[in-house]
């Protein structure tokens, strides 16, 4: 599947830094309004194989955005590769990796992230009433909020961590199942039949 959405947004905002007039240094962090034309174009393909169902995602992201004299449009490159592996028995296994490159998203330069992975096991009991599901975040500890900012003759340099790392048990048991009162068959099934 192929999905493209380009946007004009007329009059809308970003913010910037800008030096303001005082006796000693200080900086304002303000929104402005701009123009913006922006292109996401995403590639999506899934297909099952034996126990084994892959979901790849690849995109971009581009905007044009020109701000005083400084061009914010280089591109952002995303990827998401999310694997579910049935296994017998009712096992159920994700793992779930996803990356960027840096590129400009308004007047914000967002920084690279390569690598970002979350996995989780799980299984129902009891007629599927019962799910346990053990679920890791951020394995590797790659996840970040690094961005620059450029604006009128201002430089800010951020590099955060997020350590989004951890684990997280979900046991939930359905108390009243509802059965399907559907009594009929597949029109596919009868039409067979017939022939």
């Amino acid at each position: 599947m192929l999905q493209a959405d380009y946007t004009r947004s007329l009059d809308t905002y970003a913010f910037v830094k800008q030096i303001y007039p005082a006796n000693n240094l200080q900086l304002l962090m303000h929104p402005v309004n701009i123009d913006v034309s922006a292109l996401s174009l995403y590639l999506v393909w899934s297909k099952p194989v034996h126990r084994w169902t892959p979901n790849v995602t690849v995109g971009m992201y581009r905007q044009w955005l020109g701000f005083t004299d400084t061009r914010y449009d280089r591109p952002i490159f995303s990827y998401y590769f999310d694997n579910v592996f049935s296994l017998p028995h009712g096992w159920m296994i994700t793992a779930n990796i996803c990356g960027r490159t840096k590129g400009d998203m308004h007047t914000n330069r967002f920084g690279t992230t390569w690598f970002t992975m979350d996995a989780s096991v799980g299984k129902k009991f009891l007629s599927k009433t019962l799910a346990v599901k053990l679920s890791a975040t951020d394995i590797f500890n790659t996840a970040n909020n690094d961005w620059t900012m450029n604006t009128c003759g201002v430089f800010v340099d951020k590099r955060q961590s997020y350590d989004h790392r951890g684990i997280s048990l979900n046991i939930s048991y359905n108390f009243q199942p509802r059965k399907s009162h559907y009594k009929g068959g597949a029109a596919a099934e009868s039409e067979m039949n017939r022939l």
